[in-house]
């Protein structure tokens, strides 16, 4: 009498679901890192987009009442109400996001590089007070009342205080 012969699957069937429940957590795991970002990303927008409007006519303090601040190819222009230019402050690099506080503003590189550079500019003197690098490709900047700043970098999705 001849033993019946039993199919044991092969090795690598057996472990498939246990490899394939291993990439679905980790791209489940990469997705909520993602939305996370995201998340802190529009959060810091609007912080900065009120430390931009803190700048518009009317908020008062530090000489920032009258002014605007845009951003044109390698400078950071302040305008009055009537839209007259009143200053041009040049900067080491073509600006990305700015925010606007204490009598500073802070100013990231628009560069989308793998070292990512902030400028700090006093609005007092209109110098430049420091250039420096930060995480890869900065993407916004929130000012805080400690005369900080936060900066947001995409590409490292890292948010770093960076102070003067």
């Amino acid at each position: 009498m001849r033993p019946h012969a039993v199919a044991l699957p092969h090795p690598a069937i057996v472990r498939a679901p246990r490899v394939l429940a291993a990439v679905i957590r980790a791209a489940r795991r990469r997705q909520r890192r993602r939305r996370l970002a995201l998340a802190t990303v529009a959060a810091l927008a609007a912080v900065g987009a009120g430390s931009y409007l803190a700048t518009s006519p009317g908020s008062g303090g530090h000489g920032l009442a009258t002014t605007r601040f845009v951003e044109q190819d390698r400078l950071v222009v302040g305008l009055d109400r009537a839209g007259r230019i009143r200053t041009r402050i040049r900067l080491p690099f073509p600006p990305g996001a700015l925010g606007a506080a204490r009598g500073r503003i802070w100013v990231t590189d628009n560069c989308g590089c793998r070292v990512g550079r902030f400028a700090l500019i006093d609005l007092h003197s209109h110098r430049l007070l420091a250039d420096r690098a930060i995480g890869e490709t900065p993407v916004d900047v929130a000012p805080d009342a400690s005369g900080g700043a936060w900066i947001a970098t995409f590409a490292d999705s890292g948010i770093t205080h960076v102070r003067r």
